[in-house]
């Protein structure tokens, strides 16, 4: 081999431009021009952008089941299904991606010889589990093109190729199901094909859907094994591991399934010989299993041992008539029981055990309940999109779904946590981070409930004798039901946080009264204050009952804040003010005293120390060695009243000096071309300027959680084409960037950004206290439609010819009292209608308010309507 050669060769196997003398080499698409007038010819010229190299896609598997990541070139990546890292404890996957499961069409047209095309776009020298295809096997070789529409939780793509005499069309997809926990949880895969022929000849055509073996993929002491399974409608293949430790973390098996009685198979295969041989001189499996040849005698000790490589392919095979559709459909699915906890010291298990015992029944109930389970997704993703909102922030809310699957787990006992971040290798900073939950979760609480109140369970009884709350929790969860005090589980020591104890007082407050789950707030309470009691006691340094910072201690890990804090002291007061309404309900009078004068001083500490005439400062700290006050304007410093807003708990900041610093922040720190930066500071030519020790530049940094939870809040308190703004800027970066469904912080996929999730609330007003709904709409358009999600379903809210319809789409709307605001202009009463029963209102200051006494219960295909 040449040196040009043997450098491009290497080039191709990494994602970044090369130049080597006059080529440039990239993993995408290759686009030629040529240059003449060279005395030794043409020399060709290679171009690309950064668009052709993908870099992020939808991530296929169920809510903690593990997951695999679709890419725009028809390549699976990160593949997460065996609880190995960085999602699990168990050993990275190092194998090539780009062989664990793919795709090849066999065809033949009348009087040409056969080919076989990779339903990817080749991304190296080693495709299809061949090494060097280009020059071993030929007749084989990638598409040219593909298209990719994503959707979460559907990817829907095309391939096409000169040489194909028809075109692919591919839906893949997990179930993916608001409020049904198991039937999102799944582990598998569909696959559903459409080829439309393009000739006027007819074509002997062969499907083929390739996989490896998977099991025990980082244990040496293996055989494989393989089976098949033969039903009325389907064929089901599966591969596992013998005569090896069961216990271990990559134990478990894998199927696919073809949904026709008529496909063919070919089961433990290894290389070119003989199976890509046979498949090329002939239009159908031969129906063999060959997994004994994939295990080797040593010659040592005469023992069978696994052979590194074991793959299996399903089939259909067709005549594909002049200008006619062939349809099929295949299913992928796994079964890793063994789930370890952080230390690999006990086995929790996945949630999905309590249903499946291995992978071939995880495929025939997603066989047998296709119909249904794409129906159901299918109707989530048609409702949500069935809406006036842009397509950008539609598309933007979308993409942060995909982190549900990439960082969730659930063990057997349906314990339910979701990492922080994750890195190439590992997770990092922790799990169910109470910091990070203030933005994420309100996509879990929405969208999944019995999952977000688990979560906090789980946090409430890691709570240290003292009430200080964890930062972080490990996956541990059989430790944290036999640790006392949270001390033996903690994933990290940033106890000293001081945002900690108002947030997980919100988190909670905020999961009952959307819930309305009285049992939950009732066993919560004395954790609730006893958080509460904490600051008081160990963490107010002037005995002003207010929380006092003393440097690095909250989200903001690199970021000093000193005395009375805006980011804190915020969110106490909204600590405060929910606190105080959750003592009313549960008749504990001396606390709700309490918390209502904290809540009164804290709004005039709030008041008279931060605010500056223009926002509120970073900090004024008025004793002490940091003694001053700082001027730097943080995007989060009203992220209290944020918190207010979505469960009705009225004002703690002036509605007006909110828009004034909302109005300040943007003009500081936002670039429609960058973003929304942590903060600024009044001066700053371009960026603040950065210590030399600085480990992590906040200030200046775009954090996209922030950015997507702040653009919420500007839509719900009426500005609503900056929040707009905002989201549009978010949305091109990432675009650009081609991490669309990848969002970064302290790793990828990262928790924040689930905060997206609240751009849905905000545009419709929306707080719900107590089976209190109240919408404000913030959307400047008389007629409009708008999908929301609540505990107990999801709905449509509808403004047409003067006219509020509130259609339940799925489950149901419990509602004791109905506010709306911003609806019907100029109308001075109006009149809602459910479920035959007709209530009157009044309109004062442009609000109805309808009070049905007791819960009024609106159930899926039923509507209220305002008029």
């Amino acid at each position: 081999m040449n040196h040009t050669n043997y450098l491009i060769s290497i080039c191709k196997g990494i994602a970044v431009t090369c130049v080597i003398l006059l080529f440039g080499c990239n993993t995408g698409n290759h686009n030629f021009n040529h240059i003449s007038g060279s005395s030794s010819g043409a020399v060709p010229v290679e171009t690309m952008d950064a668009t052709q190299v993908p870099l992020s896609g939808i991530s296929l598997g169920g809510i903690g089941a593990g997951s695999v990541e679709l890419r725009e070139d028809g390549v699976f990546y990160e593949w997460q299904i065996a609880n190995n890292l960085p999602r699990g404890t168990g050993e990275k996957i190092d194998w090539l991606d780009n062989s664990n499961l793919f795709f090849v069409v066999r065809f033949q047209e009348e009087g040409k010889e056969p080919r076989l095309k990779l339903l990817q776009i080749e991304n190296g020298v080693n495709v299809a589990s061949i090494l060097n295809h280009e020059y071993t096997y030929p007749w084989l070789s990638g598409v040219k093109n593909t298209t990719y529409k994503g959707q979460f939780p559907f990817v829907n793509m095309t391939f096409t190729d000169q040489d194909m005499p028809f075109d692919i069309e591919m839906e893949a997809f997990t179930p993916f199901i608001p409020h049904d926990v198991k039937n999102s949880t799944l582990p598998g895969i569909y696959f559903n094909f459409r080829i439309k022929a393009k000739t006027d000849k007819p074509v002997d055509l062969m499907l083929m859907a390739s996989y490896r073996n998977l099991s025990g993929y980082d244990i040496e002491n293996k055989i494989h094994k393989s089976g098949m399974e033969e039903n009325e409608n389907y064929k089901t293949s599966y591969m596992t591991s013998d005569q090896t430790d069961t216990t271990a973390s990559s134990f478990g098996s894998i199927a696919l399934s073809s949904l026709s009685k008529e496909s063919n198979y070919y089961l433990g295969w290894e290389s070119i010989h003989p199976y890509y041989e046979i498949v090329l001189r002939n239009d159908k499996l031969p129906n063999i299993d060959d997994t004994k040849g994939r295990n080797w005698i040593k010659s040592k000790d005469n023992k069978e041992i696994a052979m590194k490589r074991c793959f299996s392919t399903m089939a259909q095979s067709i005549k594909l008539s002049p200008n006619s559709t062939f349809e099929h459909s295949f299913v992928y699915a796994w079964n890793f029981p063994n789930l370890y906890n952080e230390n690999h010291s006990a086995i929790e298990g996945n949630y999905y055990n309590n249903f499946f015992k291995n992978a071939q029944e995880v495929a025939s109930y997603m066989i047998q309940n296709k119909t249904d389970l794409a129906k159901r997704s299918h109707e989530f993703v048609d409702n949500f999109y069935a809406s006036t909102l842009q397509p950008f922030i539609l598309n933007q809310i979308n993409s942060q779904l995909n982190t549900f699957i990439t960082s969730s787990y659930i063990n057997k006992n349906g314990d339910f946590g979701i990492l922080e971040g994750m890195n190439e290798d590992r997770s990092c900073c922790g799990s169910t981070t109470i910091d990070v939950s203030m933005y994420g979760s309100v996509m879990i609480a929405s969208l999944f409930p019995e999952l977000e109140l688990s979560t906090m369970k789980f946090h409430r009884s890691q709570q240290r004798p003292n009430g200080l709350i964890l930062h972080s929790l490990s996956k541990d969860y059989a430790c944290a039901k036999t640790c006392k005090d949270g001390a033996c589980c903690a994933k990290d020591e940033a106890t000293n946080r001081l945002d900690l104890p108002a947030q997980y007082v919100l988190l909670i407050l905020r999961d009952f009264f959307w819930t309305n789950d009285k049992k939950f707030l009732s066993d919560s309470w004395p954790s609730m204050k006893k958080a509460i009691d904490y600051v008081i006691r160990e963490r107010d340094r002037n005995g002003d009952q207010l929380p006092d910072m003393e440097g690095i201690m909250s989200s903001y890990d690199n970021f000093p804040m000193y005395g009375d804090a805006s980011y804190i002291l915020s969110q106490w007061n909204a600590c405060m003010a929910g606190a105080a309404r959750a003592a009313e309900i549960m008749g504990d009078k001396e606390a709700q005293t309490l918390y209502t004068k904290i809540l009164a001083k804290g709004k005039q500490v709030y008041e008279d120390k931060l605010w500056n005439g223009k926002y509120f400062r970073l900090y004024n700290n008025e004793t002490g060695e940091n003694k001053g006050k700082d001027e730097g304007c943080l995007t989060d410093q009203m992220i209290g009243q944020w918190a207010c807003d979505m469960c009705g708990l009225g004002r703690i900041i002036e509605p007006e000096k909110v828009k004034q610093a909302m109005r300040n922040t943007l003009e500081l720190s936002y670039k429609s071309d960058l973003g929304l930066r942590n903060c600024s500071w009044p001066g700053d030519k371009y960026w603040h300027d950065v210590a030399k020790d600085c480990w992590a530049d906040q200030g200046n940094t775009c954090w996209t959680g922030v950015e997507l939870a702040y653009a919420s809040f500007l839509i719900y308190e009426g500005l609503y084409d900056e929040g707009v703004r905002v989201i549009k800027t978010v949305d091109d970066r990432y675009r650009k960037a081609g991490f669309y469904w990848n969002h970064m912080e302290c790793g990828g996929h990262y928790f924040r950004a689930m905060s997206a999730w609240s751009i849905l609330n905000a545009m419709l007003g929306l707080s719900i206290n107590q089976e209190v709904f109240s919408f404000n709409p913030q959307l400047p358009d008389k007629d409009y439609i708008l999908f929301f999600a609540y505990p107990d379903g999801t709905a449509h809210f509808i403004s047409k010819g003067g006219q509020v319809e509130i259609k339940i789409l799925t489950g149901e709307l419990k509602c004791r009292e109905l506010n709306v605001t911003n609806v019907l202009p100029g109308a001075q009463t109006a009149q809602v209608a459910v479920n035959n029963q007709k209530f009157d209102s009044k309109i004062k200051d442009g609000k109805l308010t309808f009070d049905f006494s007791s819960a009024m219960i609106v159930r899926a295909g039923e509507s209220i309507i305002i008029k």
